[in-house]
């Protein structure tokens, strides 16, 4: 991406792309590289989490609701931590498309589930 950014064709590509490659760009890369093990470390805990809870909330289980949301939010968690608000800019917004979305529909049917 540096190189990218250095070369002599990056003055010739047009504006959008332009904006896709730039400092900030370039630290939120650096910063994710530096702390690869942790996200990925949170990312893999909540995939499981909400697997898991997924099946509780399957079996109708209320309590699997907190903590597939809890799993479900903690990799975005993580990576704004870790990399910042700004790793969700642009086309990188539409990684949370699925998850907003899962979260809104299992909020609706939420009444349905049972404390058992």
């Amino acid at each position: 991406m540096q190189e990218l950014s250095d070369s002599a064709k990056s003055n010739d590509a047009p504006g959008f792309v332009k904006k896709l490659v730039n400092k900030d760009t370039l630290l939120q890369l650096e910063s994710a590289m530096h702390n690869k093990i942790p996200i990925l470390i949170l990312g893999v805990f909540g995939a499981i989490l909400c697997l898991a809870c997924a099946i509780e909330m399957r079996k109708l289980k209320a309590h699997g609701y907190t903590f597939w949301l809890c799993g479900e939010l903690l990799p975005i968690l993580s990576t704004i931590i870790f990399v910042g608000i700004n790793a969700f800019a642009g086309l990188s917004l539409l990684g949370l498309f699925f998850p907003v979305l899962f979260i809104v529909l299992y909020s609706v049917y939420r009444k349905e589930l049972v404390n058992k």
